[in-house]
């Protein structure tokens, strides 16, 4: 005797029956059905367009929502600054270095890293979106970071000298050139994880005044 052939509505449902790797009451995850008979091919087709619905939804969700770091307007912190609608991504300036520009829900937005040293108090980007030109401003407030004082024995850690110094300007020139070097087609990813287990260290904005 034939086998029957399954119509999609007939395909073995979450108890597991029939599926490859399935267990009683739980739904498989991309797994693929034993298929035997004359309803193969009509099983296999109907598996296949789900598994590429779920795909097409999973990369609609993935460039829809960005992991945006936290927003807090301080020296130190991150801006988040809405930009003009357009077609190709704006070219964002604050200072002398390049904006990180993202895209999301079909908007383009400006993550701008403030440096520790900024001045509290109103701030200026360049914005260029093709021949149109703007500067919008927006505001940086005061934060103060813990700060601990420390009495040091050894002068050279806190007045280098002569080749300290030549170490110094030369790593310091090194960080400039990562800092002006901008990539176009390489979109950020912001969901940074610990990199060890342990006990952190003082955080970002910790400041020693030495003597």
């Amino acid at each position: 005797m034939k086998n029957k052939p399954q119509t999609p509505n007939s395909l073995p449902r979450s108890t597991g029956e029939g599926w490859d790797g399935g267990t009683p009451n739980s739904a498989p995850i991309l797994a693929c059905p034993r298929l035997t008979g004359e309803g193969t091919h009509t099983q296999h087709m109907y598996v296949f367009h789900k598994m590429i619905a779920g795909l097409l939804l999973m990369l609609c969700i993935v460039t829809q929502a960005i992991a945006l770091p936290k927003e807090s307007r301080v020296p130190g912190g991150i801006a988040i600054i809405p930009l003009p609608a357009s077609e190709q991504a704006p070219v964002v300036t604050y200072g002398k270095y390049r904006v990180t520009v993202v895209k999301e829900h079909n908007k383009w937005l400006a993550v701008v890293g403030i440096p520790l040293a900024t001045t509290p108090g109103k701030q200026t980007l360049q914005i260029a979106t093709g021949n149109n030109k703007h500067e919008p401003n927006f505001i940086v407030t005061d934060k103060k970071y813990r700060t601990q004082k420390l009495t040091v024995t050894n002068d050279r850690q806190v007045n280098p000298n002569a080749e300290d110094l030549k170490r110094i300007e030369s790593e310091s020139a090194r960080t400039e050139a990562a800092l002006t070097h901008y990539t176009d087609n390489l979109t950020p990813n912001f969901n940074l994880l610990w990199p060890v287990k342990g006990k952190p260290s003082p955080t970002f904005g910790f400041r020693r005044i030495f003597n």
